[in-house]
């Protein structure tokens, strides 16, 4: 999906399985257009069933003194915690 433009450069989503470059989409894309093509940014916002907007920020992390304050959620719903 198309998300801007900002000639030169244009940004767009793709959901796809794993195995897909998108790297060479974007390369691919280019020389259909006649104008070749690259990344200048990647993304990924979901890797099976972790999504971005449930990670933890670098910062979060560096205030965990010890693995065990930190709650791991599995794909089932429960937490679990790591042992130190």
């Amino acid at each position: 999906m198309l998300t801007a433009i900002e000639l030169p450069s244009i940004m767009f989503k793709v959901v796809c399985s794993k195995g897909t470059y998108i790297r060479r989409l974007a390369h691919d894309l280019g020389v259909k257009l006649g104008v070749g093509g690259y990344l200048h940014t990647l993304c990924r916002t979901q890797i099976g069933d972790y999504c971005l907007d449930q990670a933890y920020s670098l910062e979060a992390l560096l205030k965990i003194n010890r693995f065990s304050d930190f709650p791991i959620q599995c794909s089932g719903g429960e937490s679990v915690q790591l042992m130190p």
